[in-house]
């Protein structure tokens, strides 16, 4: 039986909402049972006994339906959990709305992950989330982009591969566990881009590995559009941070002894093949003059992102621009990237 884990995250929105009153969140008052998660499980997934990931974003109104649901992030992408997870959420949830003071609240957003499980009845299990140490490039997707497709702006597919043994994180015997849309040539123009990808194993992962597959997505543009010419990280996936307590320790001294407290320094920074940054400049900081850029470029030189993206994009080549928030308290951190501007 094909099954869902629920969480909730809650990004509560309370508008005009004083800080003295007593805010309950909402929380959960009916989730779907097995058969009818089994309902809105996509098909393709279900061939391939792909389980996924979704995350979604929703307003819990006041008779605790579920309401302006977006989607938020979907693993592996293209395999149709994110489009699940939306369908499923005005239908099969009912939460408890929010209060304060006791009194129902319309409209507080919460941020629900759901985990999919796959049925149960495949010998071998799928990894949706891998680290890898070699990608593709946007040369390389853009080199495979079918030109039967036409005028076709975007693409999308999924391989499911297995590691090859000996071979470091090689991949073999990858075939299409989805494409959109339906009948065309992404999965195969996938496939060709396989033998670019090396996983990032440590020797115990190797041997978790050995038994199991791995989903791959991939996202094409059209390299003749504005979108396939672009190169841009939208989501990177952080493998390496910076550990909160070192940015503190990066606090500059010309902001101590000037009495601020607080500080952004903004990085503009090249991505490498493996994920790291380099040819850092610092784009912004404020307030100017104070060292929050140098101390922003520090940051930068120990982030590492996967240099594949959950959504099935690349990284190498692209600039970004990394915020870092400095402040003297102990949870001062790094921020995700900005887009490039």
């Amino acid at each position: 039986m094909r099954g869902v884990v629920l969480g909730v995250g809650l990004a509560a929105a309370l508008c005009g909402a004083a800080l003295a009153e007593v805010f309950k969140q909402p929380d959960w008052d009916r989730k779907p049972s097995g058969d009818q998660v089994a309902r809105y499980y996509p098909d393709e997934a279900v061939d391939n006994s792909v389980s996924g990931r979704a995350a979604i974003k929703c307003q819990v109104t006041l008779y605790g339906r579920l309401t302006n649901c977006s989607l938020v992030s979907e693993s592996p992408a293209g395999m149709g959990f994110g489009e699940a997870a939306l369908k499923m959420a005005p239908k099969e949830f009912r939460m408890k709305p929010g209060t304060v003071d006791g009194k129902p609240v319309d409209g507080v957003w919460v941020q629900i992950p759901l985990a999919f499980q796959a049925p149960t009845w495949s010998a071998r299990y799928v990894i949706t989330e891998a680290v890898w140490a070699e990608a593709p490039t946007f040369e390389d997707l853009a080199a495979a982009w079918p030109t039967e497709v036409g005028d076709l702006a975007v693409g999308t597919a999924v391989l499911r591969c297995q590691v090859a043994s000996g071979t470091g994180g090689r991949l073999r015997n990858c075939t299409i566990a989805g494409q959109t849309p339906k009948g065309s040539p992404f999965g195969e123009a996938a496939r060709t881009l396989a033998g670019k990808f090396q996983l990032k194993l440590t020797p115990e992962e190797a041997k978790t590995y050995a038994s199991a597959d791995i989903a791959i997505s991939f996202r094409f543009y059209n390299p003749a559009t504005p979108a396939g010419q672009v190169k841009k990280v939208e989501k990177p996936d952080w493998i390496v941070r910076v550990n909160p307590e070192k940015v503190v320790a990066l606090y500059p001294q010309a902001a101590i002894n000037a009495g601020v407290k607080e500080g952004v320094g903004v990085a503009d920074c090249l991505v490498m093949p493996d994920g790291k940054l380099t040819d850092c400049s610092v784009s912004r900081e404020q307030p100017a003059g104070l060292g929050f850029g140098p101390a922003a470029l520090m940051v930068a030189g120990v982030m590492q992102m996967d240099p594949w993206t959950p959504e099935g994009r690349p990284v190498a080549g692209a600039r970004i621009r990394l915020p870092v928030v400095f402040n003297l308290a102990p949870e001062a951190q790094a921020e995700a990237p900005a887009a490039p501007q």
